[in-house]
């Protein structure tokens, strides 16, 4: 649904006789097949940049992390921790860290301390 609205948005925009022109153009240089072949590599570069914005943005390391403390998941590699496990039986990576401002241990990984929350 989103994809033909796309088209019918574009449609709009360009009018119906302009690409009328083009398309009455490229068959009359017997180069109709350049046209599918861009619209083919449009396609594969819009499809390659939603994947990207999708790894860049929505499955970015610090959702990822936080998502895992949340869970009560290894910060690192994402195998379920026991109550105050302070390593990693799995990877062997240390959880915490000491906080600069009030030395209480916090999450190694995130910017805040969960005890004064300071960064």
């Amino acid at each position: 649904p989103i994809f033909w609205k796309i088209c019918e948005g574009i449609l709009e925009i360009i009018p119906e006789r302009l690409l009328q022109a083009l398309m009455k153009f490229l068959q009359d240089l017997q180069i109709l097949m350049l046209w599918y072949y861009f619209l083919i590599l449009l396609a594969i570069g819009v499809a390659l940049m939603s994947i990207y914005f999708l790894q860049k943005k929505v499955f970015n390391k610090k959702r990822l992390i936080e998502k895992r403390i949340e869970h009560g998941q290894c910060q690192f590699c994402g195998k379920r921790l026991r109550e105050g496990d302070n390593h990693c039986p799995f990877c062997g990576e240390n959880q915490f860290r000491k906080c600069t401002k009030c030395k209480e241990e916090t999450y190694r990984e995130l910017p805040i301390c969960r005890k004064c929350g300071e960064e």
